[in-house]
């Protein structure tokens, strides 16, 4: 039986940074074109034999127009839906998600960076079109006896308080984007779902258009202004390709106080040594683990905090993230010290992160979801019988770290006076060796990115 594919797709992005953090948060939201089904420009049938040879999309170049996206969804957006508490069943598991995670695509001598909301929320998105033995294995791989419901309230609520940041910009976009082909049956029910837990919206395009790989890839750098912009290259979709299911998250903040001085330091990386810009202050939070020490430093608005690990000497950054847990992480965050002065040096840096999802989620036991057996049929069918499975998937991110805003870092030596008398009690913070930094929500210290800093 020939399977048609649905490609998955989480990319998500992140930030700003360096020049211009306070910009107006409405720029950051891409506003989708608005069609009601009835405006939309009807096309010429695709159909095709199902035992030809896929027909792959050109190279794409500016020569080449971007394709027609047809919007089925308006820009406005209501629900039935209310904001639930977060379950600590659901934060462990999330923290656990995260750190596996950041152990798969973690690479030695390299700063890594990957968001966990990203890659949840699409995995959110595709066990809603799963059904049976396939939708029963990704939620146990999530958290044992969770069931469909508790997952897309849990994720409903857990955005709901992301976005609500206040002076901190947090913006989730989740779009689905359908085959015009005649021979393929979307489930109605599925696409109401999505539209209401998790606000996607809903397009039809031509997945053959030569322009279509530069469209998509417009819309998903509109949805991280500009951080992200290309994620699909020619031939990730042809004619087989029914669905695309995306997630895309764009983050913007300033420090509640801004690093008052910088200097140029020594890190310490695992290729050698290097010279850097160190950002310097002094803090009021710090974390002292069996393994680590570290620090927590606020966004405007109270809800983001950027939280960075540092392992003790001796200990390789590979040796610290491999036996560094969920729990342990969610715990080191809850019982950071708020009433000692710490003096801190932390770099200047940016990283990004392209990963082969389908891969990442394979080795983390996920293999089934892949296979030929894998049941889908709540996305849709194809009028032939064929089943629709998942294809490719792909996650990308990129996080930038300057003095007044959105930071990830690790701090080297502390260039301040050094002959200054310092209050007892003081700490010295200074990551110019390799860390673990992530951006946390503060009330529940989950991370919406985590990653690597080695310069």
């Amino acid at each position: 039986m020939k399977k048609y594919y649905l490609i998955l797709l989480a990319i998500l992005l992140v930030l700003t940074a360096g020049c211009n953090l306070a910009r107006d948060p409405q720029t950051l939201i891409h506003e989708p074109q608005t069609l009601t089904a009835a405006e939309i420009t009807k096309t010429d049938p695709v159909t095709t034999d199902p035992q030809a040879t896929p027909q792959t999309t050109p190279v794409d170049n500016d020569n080449i127009p971007p394709a027609n996206i047809s919007f089925l969804t308006d820009a406005a957006f209501s629900t039935t839906r209310t904001i639930s508490q977060l379950s600590s069943e659901f934060k462990d598991a999330y923290a656990r998600i995260s750190l596996d995670l950041l152990k798969k695509t973690m690479e030695a001598g390299k700063s890594t960076v990957i968001s966990p909301i990203s890659v949840l929320t699409d995995i959110g998105l595709t066990t809603n079109g799963a059904r049976g033995k396939t939708q029963t294995t990704m939620l146990e791989w999530i958290s044992p006896g969770l069931s469909i419901d508790a997952l897309n309230d849990q994720l409903f609520s857990l955005r709901e308080r992301l976005e609500k940041g206040g002076e901190s910009t947090f913006v989730e976009t989740d779009g689905i984007f359908l085959t015009c082909r005649e021979d393929f049956k979307v489930n109605a029910e599925f696409l109401a779902l999505v539209k209401d837990t998790y606000r996607a919206q809903i397009a039809q395009v031509d997945f053959t258009d030569q322009g279509i790989i530069k469209s998509l890839n417009n819309w998903m750098s509109d949805s991280t202004n500009k951080l992200i912009p290309e994620v699909l290259k020619s031939g990730d979709v042809d004619i087989n390709t029914v669905m695309l299911l995306v997630n895309a998250v764009c983050f913007d903040a300033e420090w509640e106080e801004a690093f008052p001085t910088s200097g140029k330091l020594t890190f310490h990386s695992t290729s050698g040594d290097k010279s850097v810009k160190m950002m310097m202050s002094t803090e009021h939070s710090f974390i002292r683990g069996d393994n680590e020490t570290g620090f927590i430093k606020e966004y405007k608005g109270g809800q983001f905090g950027f939280a960075a690990l540092l392992p003790r000497e001796g200990l390789s950054i590979t040796d610290y993230v491999n036996g560094l847990d969920g729990n342990t992480f969610l715990r080191l965050i809850s019982e950071q010290q708020t009433n000692t002065i710490v003096k801190l040096a932390l770099p200047e840096f940016s990283c990004e992160t392209s990963a082969d999802l389908r891969t990442l989620l394979e080795t983390l036991g996920l293999e089934e979801i892949f296979s030929d057996g894998a049941d889908f049929s709540g996305l849709g069918h194809m009028d032939d019988g064929n089943g629709v499975g998942l294809g490719k998937a792909w996650h990308r991110t990129k996080l930038e770290v300057c003095e007044t805003g959105t930071k990830a870092g690790s701090v080297s030596v502390i260039s301040a006076t050094a002959s200054a008398t310092e209050p007892p009690g003081t700490e010295r913070l200074v990551f110019n060796r390799p860390f673990v930094f992530s951006i946390i929500e503060l009330n529940t210290g989950l991370p919406v990115f985590i990653g690597i800093c080695d310069l």
